[in-house]
C-alpha cells in the first residue's frame, strides 16, 4: 500500500486554539474532528493517544502499516480533499496530521530532521474538492522527485 486515506475535512490546530485561564485548548472544530477519528485527545510531549472504548481510532486504523519501517528524514505527502472551494493553508491542515502521526508514535518527530511535508497532486490538482467524501491522502515517498 503506497497511500492511505483519513476521512474528514481537516481543521487547522495552529489557528483554532482557544486560550483561557486554565490552558490552551482546541476548538469546537479540532475537538469535533478528533471525536469523529475515534481520538479523545493525544499529548505530543509524552507521545499517548486518548482513545474512546466504544469507538475505534479511525486514525490508526487508516494509517495501518504505511510507516513502519520509515526512514529519515521521510517525505510524506499530503493531498487534502476538502468540503468546500474556501481557501486553506497547507501548513496549517498538515499540522494536526503531523500531530497525530507523532503521538500515535507513526513518525519520531515532525520537526523537519524526521519529516518532510510535500503537497502532491491527484489527477493534475494539487487538492480535491468533494462534499461527500472529505479527508486526506498521505502518501511516503522514496525521494522528492517522486512527489514532484
Amino acid at each position: 500500500m503506497n497511500h492511505v486515506f483519513i476521512p474528514g475535512n481537516v481543521p487547522s490546530s495552529k489557528n483554532s486554539k482557544i486560550a483561557t485561564s486554565k490552558g490552551v485548548f482546541h476548538s469546537k472544530t479540532v475537538a469535533h474532528y478528533l471525536k469523529d477519528l475515534g481520538v479523545k485527545g493525544y499529548n505530543l510531549r509524552y507521545r499517548t493517544v486518548d482513545e474512546y472504548r466504544q469507538r475505534v481510532n479511525i486514525f490508526r486504523q487508516s494509517c495501518g502499516t504505511l510507516f513502519n519501517g520509515i526512514q529519515y528524514p521521510a517525505i510524506i505527502g499530503f493531498h487534502f480533499v476538502r468540503d468546500s472551494r474556501r481557501q486553506f493553508d497547507f501548513h496549517n491542515a498538515c499540522q494536526i496530521i503531523a500531530d497525530l502521526l507523532v503521538a500515535h508514535g507513526m513518525i519520531e518527530d515532525d520537526n523537519m530532521a524526521c519529516m518532510i511535508p510535500v503537497p502532491y497532486q491527484v489527477s493534475g490538482r494539487w487538492y480535491t474538492v468533494d462534499k461527500a467524501c472529505p479527508g486526506v491522502f498521505l502518501r511516503v515517498f522514496k525521494d522528492i522527485q517522486m512527489a514532484a
